[in-house]
């Protein structure tokens, strides 16, 4: 996973910044409290013997479920891999009318993955995690 982030966020965070979030928040004991936890929702993609990618969601409202985690290795990019985590993810809040997120704007291809996947924009406002002048985009999706 750490390859992954490293990869998605170095270019416009730096890689500092993303090895402090991976030791924070990609820990073998955080990965797994995650995946034992009812109120989250994490699936993995597996390759052999390597997480490949992962979606991370939760209810933070009635009704209101956040992505807080979508990724994949590029290599795996374009094979529908991203849409059937998501589809898979969505599908486990069938009481959800509402997915909210965020992304990077720099992450321009995450965010036109979204938009095709029918998220849109609502604000966009400075990330407390990334650098002075790196904002974030909420993103919603009605379903």
């Amino acid at each position: 996973m750490a390859a992954i982030w490293h990869e998605t966020y170095d270019g416009f965070i730096g890689a500092k910044r993303v090895e402090r979030f991976v030791s924070l928040w990609l820990t073998d004991q955080q990965l797994r409290k995650e995946a034992e936890s009812d109120a989250i929702l994490s699936l993995l993609v597996v390759d052999g013997d390597e997480i490949v990618g992962q979606i991370l969601m939760r209810e933070v409202e009635p009704g209101i479920v956040r992505v807080a985690r979508l990724y994949l290795a590029s290599r795996y990019h374009g094979l529908g891999l991203g849409k059937q985590m998501l589809d898979e993810g969505i599908a486990a809040f069938p009481q959800a009318h509402l997915v909210r997120l965020e992304v990077y704007e720099p992450n321009h291809r995450a965010v036109r993955f979204y938009q095709a996947y029918g998220f849109v924009e609502k604000a966009r406002a400075p990330s407390e995690f990334a650098p002075e002048g790196v904002n974030e985009i909420l993103m919603e999706l009605t379903l």
